[in-house]
Parts: structure tokens; sequence; C-alpha cells
């Protein structure tokens, strides 16, 4: 008679493992889009025109890939914005150090019709820092 309540013990165990290993297991799932059906396409080339004036450049004397980082924040930002870049590095954008790892903050800046803009800008923002990428 003892060995009965050792089986359902034990038959008890197994399912809760079993039921526990599936409530555990990963699911792989697409985040929720809002205005995307379950079947649109989250790959990024179809929406990101990848042509051969596309570009985007760094300033080389930054040294950008000179020092890994445990985080890069690109900051996308109009080529008007230039005083809330600037609240941005004064704030939480400036390079810091925390238990190690560098932190860095670039600002992806789109261009401009208007030349006196795009050149205060571009000078502006040189003399600044040289966190600026040019799309």
């Amino acid at each position: 008679m003892k060995s009965i309540p050792r089986v359902i013990l034990c038959a008890t165990g197994l399912v809760s493992v079993s039921i526990l290993f599936l409530i555990t297991m990963p699911v792989e799932r697409e985040a929720n889009v809002v205005g995307w059906s379950y079947n649109t396409t989250r790959n990024t080339t179809n929406y990101i025109p990848v042509s051969g004036n596309w570009t985007a450049s760094l300033a080389p004397e930054r040294g950008v890939c000179d020092r890994p980082s445990l985080l890069v924040m690109m900051v996308c930002s109009a080529p008007a914005n230039i005083e809330a870049r600037q609240a941005i590095r004064d704030t939480w954008g400036s390079d810091k150090k925390i238990q190690g790892h560098n932190l860095s903050a670039y600002f992806l800046v789109g261009e401009t019709n208007n030349i006196s803009m795009q050149v205060f800008n571009v000078e502006a923002s040189y003399l600044r820092s040289h966190q600026r990428c040019q799309v």
C-alpha cells in the first residue's frame, strides 16, 4: 500500500516539472507595431533606401572606433535643432564611463535644402564636439 502514494507523488512531480518547463520556454514573438498587420515584414531594408547616394559619415578625428563602448546611442535630429542637441550634450548625451565601460551618444542629422543652415550646422557641430553623423 505504500507504493501507491509514491506513484502518485512521482506522477504529480513529473507533471509539475513538465508544466514548469512549458511555462518557462522562450517564445519568439515580434513586437506589435501600431498600424502594421501580423504579416507585415519587419525587414528594415524594405523601408530604408540603401542606394548609392545614401551615405553617413563620422568625423574621423574623433576616433569613434578606437575605444570599445558598452552602449552607443544614436539620436535622430533635424538640422535646425541646434539648441536641443546642445541640451542633450550637456545632460545625458555626454560621453560617460560607468563601471569601466564607455557610453557614447552620437547625432544622426538629416540634410536640409537651406544651404546657410547646413553650413552653420556643420561648423557649429564641428566646433562643439565631433558627435555628429551626416545623412
